[in-house]
């Protein structure tokens, strides 16, 4: 059953888009007159996670191209620094502890330009206010209730067209006349780092990612996973399960219904995680960070989508396939799945282990396909 409220959600989210852009015309009007003056120092603020630092890269570029001469700072959360390791565009990756008061203290005085790519709140917003810095612009599209920053002297205006991520964020920098060359992701590996998980892992692995810690209806069945094992061991493969720390016990849960070995490699840090899907032969993965880290070394992967939307997440590369079963009840964007009784998690259950082991084939025939 198709999800028939989908796009009313849409024009909901939109019309309360428009709700914001008006009102913040309305009540920022003097301001936005402002021009943007000399830019010596700009600060880029990208609070989510390791796929949404990901997609951010191509904005980070783009700004660090348009002025060269400038000093560029990331603001990410604490604990997501190793994300951006080895940027060449980038001069101080700060880490985030969501003291705002503090940060706002630290912040003061030292930029010219701030960009909010994803989401302003009212606390950031008002951080960057306090820390006096004088043009502020923001930010990508969010969900329903989630706010759209405050104070700005530029905002990007709402369009009901579906866009990647990748293009959301470069929404934002256009609002200051920056467009980009290109749009590929950047990421880079610790070569030392790299050195060290090489030794530990198998020659010829794909690497398996199926834990979502915040919207567990994103996981696949377990138990096709285990099928899809056999397929892989009988192929030549070895398989590395990856994930947080918090992912080892479903791992670990899943090695028990595999009826061949598995690694289980949940709990690495950033930098090994990298390493791990840098190396693999190729990844499977459902809407996480897995794919994007993937997308970023131009690993093959196969997505695995359900209540997220490829159409906006997925990931950014000639060499993917993505398994997506628009006929049934899918983005819903929810974290927890709604449905009850057979219908419960219809999205996922309608991927079939055979669709999975048909991907693998045509990337290993080179066929590569960027929408299923």
């Amino acid at each position: 059953m198709v999800n028939k409220l989908v796009p009313y959600k849409d024009f909901a989210r939109n019309t309360l888009w428009l709700m914001d852009y008006v009102l913040d015309h309305i009540y920022m009007f003097p301001f936005k007159f402002k021009k943007l003056g000399r830019v010596r120092r700009i600060l880029i603020v990208e609070l989510k996670f390791i796929g949404d630092i990901i997609v951010a890269t191509p904005s980070i570029r783009s700004v660090k191209q348009a002025f060269p001469s400038a000093k560029l700072d990331v603001l990410v959360p604490q604990g997501m620094e190793d994300v951006l390791y080895g940027n060449p565009h980038i001069n101080q990756i700060f880490p985030f502890n969501y003291n705002y008061v503090e940060w706002a203290r630290k912040l003061k005085g030292n930029y010219d330009l701030a960009i909010i790519l994803h989401n302003g709140t009212i606390k950031v917003s008002t951080m960057l206010l306090k820390a006096k810095i004088p043009y502020r612009v923001g930010c990508t599209k969010v969900g329903f209730l989630e706010s759209r920053g405050l104070f700005l002297h530029k905002k990007t205006k709402p369009t009901s067209q579906i866009k990647h991520k990748i293009d959301d964020n470069l929404d934002v920098i256009k609002t200051v006349g920056i467009y980009p060359r290109d749009k590929y992701l950047e990421i880079y590996s610790d070569s030392k780092v790299e050195l060290e998980v090489k030794k530990k892992l198998p020659k010829n692995y794909c690497a398996i990612l199926n834990s979502s810690r915040h919207a567990e209806n994103k996981e696949w069945l377990p138990e096709r996973f285990a099928e899809l094992s056999q397929f892989l061991h009988n192929n030549g493969y070895e398989i590395v399960l990856t994930g947080s720390k918090q992912d080892y016990e479903k791992n670990e849960n899943l090695k028990k219904l595999s009826p061949v070995f598995m690694y289980n490699f949940a709990g690495t840090t950033i930098k090994e995680f990298f390493a791990i899907i840098k190396n693999a032969k190729f990844v499977v993965s459902i809407d996480s960070s897995a794919m994007h880290i993937a997308a970023g070394f131009n690993v093959p992967v196969i997505a695995l989508f359900g209540a997220g939307t490829p159409r906006i997440w997925k990931p950014y590369s000639k060499n993917s396939v993505v398994i997506f079963k628009d006929n049934v009840h899918t983005s819903c964007m929810k974290s927890k799945c709604h449905l009850k009784g057979d219908r419960y998690m219809e999205c996922m259950k309608a991927i079939k282990t055979d669709d999975v082991i048909d991907a693998i084939r045509r990337i290993k025939n080179g066929q590569y396909i960027r929408n299923n």
